[in-house]
């Protein structure tokens, strides 16, 4: 290649870089400010997949000054996941007490319990049409287990399922362990104010299920809350099952 034209081609290069880092800053912003649902090709998990392959071509290249810049987008994704879930290894705690608990969508969250086991055992409605199970077990203490499926929840009703299933968590007298389908990411609005107001936090690590039809902008919408002296091992995803096993240390109520 001679030399002009080596120069047009880095010349190129660079307005790509730069164009693209705007973008993505821009799209970055926009994922961690807005409080309205965003496409799911603009969520951080694709802007993180997205700036690490940028950090790592344009570092191939030599071009340092843009290679920085894309890992500083990297850097604001990843923080910014990771202050709202697990990315690649789920939460581990070795408490006093264990649990196996499952989820599959057409099964019910009592079926794995025996009846003097249970203390307590619903549904709750939210917006009037979405449900989600509940119950509180007694191995030697006391505990409340939810389970939700928002997979058909629509856009417009995240915002208030997702306040109703706040106050509902409010008002159990028991520790909770919340999980299933949430139908929309840790990172998003609604997600993040439930999880600020009710205390709870995301054990599992991110995590595709077979419970959502794949396509290539697929978004995890499984997860496993818990309190803070909490964590989970041993997730197992076998067809529609996921297993796993919840450590903790018993909570005052």
């Amino acid at each position: 290649m001679g030399y002009l034209s080596q120069k047009k081609h880095l010349r190129r290069e660079s307005w790509f870089c730069i164009i693209v880092m705007v973008i993505l800053a821009v799209m970055t912003g926009g994922g961690i400010l807005t409080k309205n649902l965003c496409l799911a090709a603009l969520s951080p998990l694709y802007l993180y997949l997205i700036s690490a392959l940028l950090t790592v071509y344009t570092f191939w290249r030599k071009r340092y000054k843009y290679m920085l810049g894309f890992f500083l987008l990297f850097i604001t994704n990843s923080t910014f996941i990771s202050a709202n879930a697990n990315i690649f290894v789920a939460e581990d705690f070795d408490g006093s007490e264990k649990m196996e608990l499952s989820f599959n969508p057409e099964q019910k969250i009592t079926d794995r319990f025996n009846k003097n086991q249970i203390i307590n055992a619903g549904e709750v409605l939210f917006d009037g049409k979405y449900a989600a199970e509940y119950v509180t077990v007694e191995p030697q203490n006391p505990i409340t287990l939810v389970k939700v499926d928002f997979r058909d929840v629509e856009k417009k009703d995240f915002n208030i399922v997702f306040e109703q299933l706040s106050n509902f968590l409010k008002m159990q007298n028991y520790p909770v362990v919340l999980f299933g389908e949430f139908g929309i990411p840790a990172w998003t609005f609604p997600f993040r104010k439930m999880m600020i107001t009710s205390g709870l936090s995301v054990k599992n690590r991110i995590l595709f299920t077979k419970n959502s039809p794949f396509n290539i902008f697929s978004l995890p919408g499984f997860y496993i809350l818990g309190f803070r002296e909490m964590g989970i091992k041993d997730v197992q995803q076998t067809g529609k099952n996921i297993d796993w096993i919840i450590s903790f240390n018993s909570v005052e109520p």
